[in-house]
């Protein structure tokens, strides 16, 4: 393949499919030991290139078959094109009941990290103000 600077370099997909789902049943198990049941969110197109790369992950999470792990694919640009972030709200209510079971952790930066309000839910988003 030779270098461009195309917006988009041309997509490469391995054609052996069970290479990928062994490399990513492998990366799963160890981030989900490690942090927990996941939400997947893949925000990329549904048409081009992209398109077959969200169809390949869709397969990928499908052939794992893993009850921890959940997957939504929600075409950013195509949902929210022509600056419609309202329909952002389209994506919230999708994930709404999961991201229900998480906590999150935030901090003040300027005033350090003894004025920190944490949830006893150890999978938690990160929210840092300065």
């Amino acid at each position: 393949m030779k270098p461009n600077l195309k917006w988009s370099p041309p997509v490469i997909i391995n054609e052996n499919f069970e290479d990928s789902r062994i490399a990513a049943e492998m990366h799963f198990k160890e981030t989900v030991d490690m942090y927990g049941p996941q939400y997947l969110v893949n925000l990329i197109d549904k048409k081009g290139s992209q398109l077959r790369i969200g169809s390949q992950f869709t397969k990928l999470h499908t052939e794992l078959r893993d009850k921890r792990l959940q997957y939504v694919w929600f075409d950013f640009h195509g949902e929210c094109k022509n600056m419609k972030w309202e329909n952002l709200s389209r994506l919230v209510d999708i994930c709404r009941d999961e991201l229900q079971n998480y906590g999150y952790f935030m901090a003040n930066l300027s005033a350090g990290f003894a004025e920190r309000e944490q949830f006893n839910n150890p999978r938690n988003f990160t929210i840092l103000q300065t």
